[in-house]
C-alpha cells in the first residue's frame, strides 16, 4: 500500500487549497470582467438602437424633404431651360405651389433662401444677383447639401457653375 508521511500530505493539501483559491479568484475575476463587458456591449447596442429608431422616425419626413428637393430642382431646371412656353408656365406655377406649400414645412433655411432668391429673380429680373440658370444650380446644390447632411452621407463637392457652359473645352488628348 502507498503511504505518504504527514508533511507531504499537508503540503499536497495546502497546494490543492491554494490552487482552488486561485481558480476561484480567476473564475470570479472572469465573471466580473464578462459582466461589465456585457453591460458595455448592451449599452452600445442600446445606443445604436436608439439612433436607428430616431433615424427611422425621421425617415418619412426626410423622404418628403427628398421629394420636395427633387421637385424644386426639376421645376427650376424646366423654368430656365425649356423652350416650350406652356411647360415653363406649368413649371412656374408648380414652383410657386412648392414655395408656398411644402417649402415652409420641410426645408432648411439654406434651401428656402435659395428658393426665395430664385423666386425673386423669377418675379422681377431686377432682383437677380446672378443669372436665373445659376440660381437654379444654387438651389440644386443647396438641396444636395441638405439631403447629404440630413441623411448622413458624404457627397463629393463638385459645384457646377452656369458660366462653365461658356468656357472653352479643354481636351488634353487633342491640343
Amino acid at each position: 500500500m502507498f503511504r505518504i508521511d504527514e508533511g507531504k500530505a499537508r503540503a499536497i493539501d495546502a497546494t490543492i487549497k491554494v490552487l482552488t483559491f486561485a481558480a476561484l479568484v480567476v473564475g470570479g475575476g472572469w465573471t466580473v470582467y464578462t459582466y461589465f463587458e456585457t453591460r458595455q456591449s448592451e449599452a452600445r447596442t442600446a445606443e445604436l438602437q436608439a439612433k436607428t429608431a430616431a433615424f427611422e422616425a425621421k425617415k418619412p419626413f426626410e423622404a418628403k424633404r427628398l421629394e420636395f428637393c427633387f421637385w424644386a430642382s426639376t421645376h427650376a431646371s424646366v423654368i430656365v431651360s425649356s423652350p416650350d412656353k406652356a411647360e415653363v408656365a406649368k413649371a412656374t406655377n408648380d414652383f410657386w405651389a412648392l414655395f408656398f406649400g411644402l417649402a415652409a414645412m420641410v426645408e432648411d433655411e439654406k434651401v428656402v433662401a435659395s428658393m426665395l432668391q430664385f423666386g425673386r429673380c423669377l418675379k422681377n429680373k431686377a432682383n437677380c444677383n446672378a443669372s436665373l440658370q445659376q440660381l437654379a444650380l444654387d438651389l440644386d446644390h443647396d438641396c444636395r447639401d441638405s439631403i447629404a447632411e440630413n441623411w448622413g452621407v458624404k457627397l463629393q463637392g463638385n459645384k457646377l457653375r452656369a458660366e462653365q457652359l461658356d468656357e472653352p473645352t479643354v481636351n488634353p488628348a487633342h491640343p
